[in-house]
């Protein structure tokens, strides 16, 4: 199942560069412009399925997969495989024995390379193997991208 475990701290678009568009040189409608910038970011992330800001997600698994897994999020940052080992301490898949990339189709592939040999997890447990995913866009004020 996929979760969210991180929200996005800042937002596509900066209120003043909505302000500035709009060409709204005050600061009375400030609250209602956030409310309008929030809606339109969730419709927009509804209507295309791309993950806007930079957020945190998870999968857990009750086991290991085969072939690859697909991973509803686009555009993915990164991925970290962890699992609960058969004594249920945690443990870091090493990322050389697994590629990620993002599909053409909105979403990422997660496949292991012939080298893993999935290890024991722990038994009857839902949450055995986790997949941690950073997801989004980069922040703009950070890269100014």
């Amino acid at each position: 199942m996929l979760k969210q475990t991180g929200a996005a701290e800042t937002r596509p678009v900066t209120l003043e560069q909505l302000k500035g568009h709009c060409r709204v040189d005050h600061d009375d409608d400030d609250d209602q412009l956030e409310i309008y910038l929030d809606a339109a970011t969730e419709f927009v992330a509804e209507r295309t399925g791309l993950t806007l800001a930079p957020s945190s997600w998870e999968i857990e698994r009750c086991g290991w997969w085969s072939d690859c897994l697909t991973v509803l999020l686009s555009p993915v940052r990164d991925i970290v495989i962890t699992y609960l080992d058969a004594n249920g301490d945690s443990q870091t898949v090493d990322a050389g024995l697994y590629r990620w990339e993002n599909t053409d189709k909105g979403s990422a592939e997660v496949r292991f390379f012939s080298t893993f040999t999935s290890p024991a997890v722990l038994a009857d447990t839902y949450n055995a193997v986790q997949i941690a995913i950073e997801a989004g866009f980069d922040d703009p004020a950070a890269t100014g991208s």
